[in-house]
């Protein structure tokens, strides 16, 4: 647009007053458009990645459209590739090789036998001769047999003596009754396979109780919903004994991970009901005795931090959450950090982007961290030869990528997706870099957010706790279950051993005896009676 000329001012002040206004004007439309376009590609990120959580499987495994190999899918991609060459084999010439199938080991099930005959007719050959019987052809199918009630009909008899004296005792008209043995719930007909049944399928298989209520209505059995949740409840009041044992064992060891998720829970005092309370998880103990606490709080503060941990030395294992720092403060205790959060931030904009910037460097810089921890875990290293390695393997990549994300935080703009990954790995730095010193301490918190997740998909389908004890009913049962599967019991198997050898312990030296990490499937099996393979859980791979 032309400017009229005549319509400036004259004097050269004047003139340079507006010259100023004009360009200070101009430079802040600039700043502005500027400001908005970052707006508009984090909104745009913003966008893309709700797609992308919603939509998309969630994996971290994956692989950069350039064709660099990411993470942990290394071995993936060369088992890909070694079986497309392996698809041909040499005899005389080249063939497809067949498939072998999958077969799943029915042993250990009870069979029935059905066998199939040729009709008498069938039998004889066309050359008017019987035909000899020479074998057969044996497979397999695996029969459903419903679930089956059984009613234990407890007959308690009662003896009298025909005189009505008094006897030894001075009890007059004295009448003997066989006593019933102690069960877990006195007066109540849940046995110990009910109970478990029960709790596993809820606890462990995130089936509601109003769900398990039709399910039992189904088979002609009825048992309101409130019945089956008072039974969570005693169970709890009866055998929190177990929790305390287990958190004193817990708190011996040196190094813990401790992770936390929302929940709801109605009927809280002087709180309403859309409230969001907390179930915090802690996952320790030695490697092979592992030691899995939930514990129900009203709030996320860092409080429960210091209250739980006030007596304990050690290494903590957590996110970046200012909880853990604020609750930890002036306690003895070191922090570390959690390189699978660090590394998530990134693996999100390379899932966005398509591979596209710098964010795939990052994620190679991790890969390659991860790869020492597999050499610790292939090579069964003791505690100081895993620090060894780390020292010499991990921390020089650790240094080269420090170097990467300062010179990357001065390009970034702070608000944007790149920018906002590598502030957060520096500001977890120092804690990132504890794992290198002590070889007891994971690379990151995987394995106490594993043993979340049950939690935090079961209150995907009950959605809420009803009161505060349901919720410390719930967190001892997680507890519980979470730490007999992390020690190889099944747990439908070990909370039946339990409910039924429970009631009979008088001491804390039984009590102990009964704890997940005390076990073998093997003992479960010998007391139930069945085959041990059946009491066994095997941990699912990482996926």
């Amino acid at each position: 647009m032309p400017i009229d000329i005549s319509s400036l001012p004259n004097d050269p002040e004047t003139l340079k007053a507006l010259l100023l206004k004009t360009i200070s004007e101009k430079n802040e439309v600039t700043e502005i458009t500027k400001n908005l376009t970052e707006e508009i590609k984090r909104l745009k990120y913003e966008m893309d990645l709700f797609k992308l959580r919603f939509f998309v499987p969630h994996s971290e495994k994956m692989k950069i459209e350039t064709g660099q190999l990411m993470l942990f899918n290394e071995a993936e991609e060369t088992a890909s590739k070694t079986a497309k060459t392996e698809e041909t084999e040499q005899i005389t010439y080249s063939r497809r090789k067949g498939r072998k199938s999958r077969e799943l080991d029915l042993s250990r099930y009870p069979s029935v036998e059905i066998v199939h005959d040729e009709p008498e007719a069938g039998r004889v050959h066309s050359c008017g001769q019987a035909m000899k019987e020479i074998g057969a052809i044996v497979s397999y199918k695996l029969r459903v047999v419903p679930k089956q009630l059984l009613v234990e009909k407890h007959i308690r008899k009662k003896y009298a003596c025909p005189c009505q004296g008094v006897d030894s005792e001075g009890i007059e008209g004295a009448v003997r009754i066989a006593a019933l043995p102690p069960q877990m719930i006195e007066k109540s007909i849940a046995t110990p396979s009910l109970l478990a049944d029960i709790l596993v399928s809820k606890f462990s298989d995130s089936l509601p109780f109003y769900r398990q209520e039709k399910i039992l209505n189904r088979y002609g059995i009825e048992i309101s919903r409130e019945t089956l949740s008072r039974w969570a409840v005693k169970v709890y009041e009866r055998a929190r004994v177990l929790q305390d044992l287990m958190e004193e064992d817990l708190l011996k060891w040196p190094v813990m991970g401790m992770d936390e998720t929302p929940v709801q829970v109605l009927s809280e005092k002087d709180r309403k009901n859309e409230t969001k309370s907390y179930m915090w998880v802690m996952r320790g103990g030695p490697p092979e005795k592992p030691i899995i606490v939930f514990r129900y709080r009203p709030t996320r503060s860092g409080e429960f931090v210091r209250e739980y941990l006030k007596k304990w030395k050690g290494t903590l294992v957590c996110d970046g959450y200012a909880g853990y720092d604020s609750g930890g403060r002036d306690l003895p205790l070191r922090l570390a950090g959690c390189w699978a959060h660090a590394r998530r931030k990134f693996i999100e904009i390379v899932k966005v982007s398509k591979g596209q910037g710098c964010a795939p460097e990052a994620v190679e810089y991790i890969r390659q961290l991860y790869l020492v921890e597999d050499e610790t875990r292939q090579g069964n290293l003791n505690i100081d030869q895993a620090r060894e390695l780390r020292q010499s393997k991990s921390k020089p990549i650790m240094d080269k990528f420090r170097i990467w994300l300062d010179q990357k935080a001065m390009e970034s703009p702070p608000t944007s997706p790149l920018g906002s990954a590598v502030r957060y790995a520096l500001g977890e730095w120092e804690k990132l870099q504890t794992y290198l010193d002590d070889g007891r301490v994971p690379i990151d918190n995987n394995m106490t957010e594993n043993a979340i997740r049950p939690f935090v998909l079961g209150k995907k389908n009950w959605l809420f706790s009803a009161c505060p004890a349901g919720a410390d009913a719930s967190a001892f049962l997680y507890g519980l279950i979470e730490t007999a599967k992390a020690n190889g019991l099944e747990p439908y198997w070990y909370l039946n051993f339990l409910f039924e050898k429970f009631p009979l312990s008088k001491g804390e030296d039984d009590y102990r005896a009964l704890l997940p990490y005390n076990l073998t499937p093997e003992i479960v099996a010998a007391h139930l009676q069945v085959k041990p393979d059946f009491t066994t859980y095997k941990i699912p791979e990482r996926g």
